[in-house]
């Protein structure tokens, strides 16, 4: 793709700060609707997708954005199993008191994002760097959706815990 700022950067810009908003809300401790605990993975994902497509023209890039997503998802997957959460079934709402870890995750993810538009405003197209950044949101992405699979796979077996 050629250098320089393009709608791609702006949706990678767009989808990590609406990751960064949704994971707030979710990190202060505060409850959330079943649905809503899988918007932050999405959001994740798709910019790593369109940061994959971005730099698709490096060398072994698929390779290393896979392998980051996958043991991303590995890692989210045990600590999505692991960590500790207060689920109402009746109204199916979900609070994680210990869930601060998101909100550092979509900052590294919104970090990721800002180094590949720096890196495509001041053309440096070809940089050493720019594999890195594609690989990094692929691990963000892959730690939220191993986490949030996880935890709704334990969702229905969890206690019923009324505020």
């Amino acid at each position: 793709m050629e250098p320089g700022f393009n709608i791609f950067h702006l949706t990678i810009l767009v989808s990590s700060l609406a990751c960064l908003g949704f994971a707030w809300r979710e990190s202060a401790g505060r409850s959330i609707m079943l649905p809503r605990l899988f918007t932050p993975p999405v959001l994740a994902g798709f910019t790593a997708v369109v940061m994959l497509l971005i730099a698709a023209g490096q060398p072994n890039l698929l390779w290393i954005w896979l392998a980051a997503g996958v043991s991303g998802a590995i890692v989210g997957g045990i600590r999505g199993a692991t960590m500790v959460m207060r689920v109402d079934q009746v109204r199916s709402k979900l609070r994680m008191p210990n869930g601060r870890h998101i909100f550092l995750i979509a900052i590294v993810l919104v970090l990721a994002a800002a180094n590949e538009i720096a890196i495509a405003v001041w053309g440096a197209g070809m940089s050493p760097h720019r594999a890195l950044a594609p690989a990094i949101a692929a691990l963000c992405g892959g730690l939220l959706t191993g986490r949030a699979i996880a935890v709704a796979i334990r969702i229905p077996y969890a206690p019923n815990d009324e505020p």
